[in-house]
């Protein structure tokens, strides 16, 4: 559960490091703190460098709601597979 809701926050693709040398890690290390600095930077809200327990929930609900393609309210499997983005 844990991790379905750090991918929700991430919004990542799944990666294979075990392909990647030395330099493609890197660089895949440099994109993910990059796509973690501004997901932070969305879910502060009001800019005070710290993200508020209302904060997180606001950005995680949206988050949701935009997977929840058919707006039932719960995640589907084809739906639940968006949160690893494409498998490459």
């Amino acid at each position: 559960m844990r991790a379905i809701f750090l991918l929700l926050l991430l919004g990542l693709p799944i990666l294979q490091p075990a392909r990647a040398g030395g330099d493609q890690l890197q660089l895949i290390r440099m994109k993910l703190q990059e796509r973690l600095q501004k997901k932070m930077g969305d879910m502060d809200t009001n800019g005070d460098g710290s993200i508020s327990k209302a904060e997180y929930m606001t950005y995680a609900e949206k988050q949701f709601r935009q997977l929840d393609r058919n707006h039932d309210g719960s995640l589907s499997t084809d739906e639940q597979s968006r949160l690893l983005g494409p498998l490459k």
